[in-house]
């Protein structure tokens, strides 16, 4: 009696499922994109003043003047100045706001007692996780 299915043909069958099986498992998944697979942009931060390296005079009044921009939605800002010399923090403020710009216009009077080397740090929230970028502005304070 004769195989109802020749040899043949099932060695053809069982190759091409083989091959079948090898060129989908091979072949490169789509993925959904994950927040990690696009970085975060870098904000941009246009400080117009202070001017790094500028000099203020006992009571001289020292403009906060910017804007930060990004893609992101931000969540806030924090602005300080610290004089380094007497480590001490003479001005402290920010926001906590939504968008993707903002928008700082403040200012401080110097009254320092001695000459102090100063830092400006703007600082953004990028999230609620605690990721921050900063910008910092160093100037000089005369009595």
């Amino acid at each position: 009696m004769k195989p109802f299915i020749k040899r043949e043909t099932v060695l053809r069958v069982a190759l091409a499922a083989i091959l079948a099986f090898f060129i989908t498992s091979c072949s490169k998944k789509e993925q959904n994109p994950s927040p990690s697979d696009y970085p975060a942009q870098k904000a941009v931060f246009n400080i117009q003043s202070p001017k790094e390296g500028t000099v203020f005079n006992i009571g001289d009044t020292v403009w906060l003047k910017g804007t930060v921009t990004t893609q992101d939605d931000l969540h806030g800002y924090d602005v300080k100045i610290t004089n380094t010399t007497a480590q001490s923090v003479v001005f402290f403020g920010g926001d906590h706001l939504h968008g993707n710009t903002i928008v700082l216009n403040s200012f401080w009077v110097n009254n320092v007692k001695s000459p102090s080397e100063m830092v400006f740090e703007l600082a953004i929230a990028k999230n609620h996780s605690g990721d921050i970028e900063r910008q910092l502005v160093n100037f000089h304070c005369h009595p």
